[in-house]
């Protein structure tokens, strides 16, 4: 009879705490490294020795945890919401104008937390480009909300207002407010809450049209 051999144990796996938060701090410092480097430069060729000092990492270690320059853009854009941007998926659903109004306190004073630097590197053109599936995304939700008032423009006319809108509700137009006028968070956004209400009226209203 032939002895029963023991299966070998598989090894566990241990999970360091201390070792996954090193690591996320570390993965942190590089996002932080490339912010930098993208809000001092400008560039959209990234130099991976360059984000490494000035992250105080070693390049090996932008490569382990970022093996392609995709991996770490693509990381960089959930770093920039984490950090404040946000997408109008996350409120309640914007049907009108006036919902649209309504919520440009709490838009406006998310994007006044974004960061100098990191709205600076956001700017960039490579900060741009990674921006473009939400600046479209950013559209679709702007032209359902103002489908009520450009149902009776024309197309073109239709995209001109949700372009202008969109400026309106930039962190670009946040700051303009503040740097041109002095004026707050708050103020601006009372300003911009009534120039879309405006804009939504006169647009309704126009060949004799009920005003909304």
């Amino acid at each position: 009879m032939k002895a029963k051999t023991n299966s070998p144990r598989k090894a566990r796996t241990y999970r360091s705490p201390l070792r996954e938060e090193r690591a996320t701090q570390t993965r942190e410092r590089i996002l932080e490294g490339l912010v930098r480097v993208m809000a001092k430069n400008g560039i959209a060729e990234l130099s991976v020795p360059l984000i490494a000092r000035e992250a105080g990492v070693s390049v090996p270690s932008v490569y382990r945890y970022f093996p392609t320059k995709r991996r770490l853009v693509a990381a960089l854009d959930e770093y920039a919401h984490r950090k404040g941007s946000f997408d109008f998926s996350e409120f309640s659903p914007i049907e009108t104008p006036d919902d649209l109004a309504n919520i440009i306190p709490t838009t406006f004073q998310r994007r006044e937390s974004i960061a100098p630097t990191l709205s600076a590197a956001m700017s960039s053109g490579l900060g741009y480009a990674i921006r473009q599936p939400e600046f479209k995304q950013r559209t679709k939700y702007l032209a359902h909300a103002l489908r009520p008032a450009t149902r009776h423009l024309k197309s073109k006319e239709a995209g001109w207002m949700i372009d202008i809108v969109l400026i309106l509700n930039s962190h670009a137009c946040v700051r303009a407010f503040k740097d041109y006028l002095g004026l707050n968070t708050q103020e601006a956004a009372k300003r911009v809450a009534w120039a879309i209400r405006t804009l939504a009226r006169g647009a309704s209203s126009q060949n004799g049209r009920k005003r909304l």
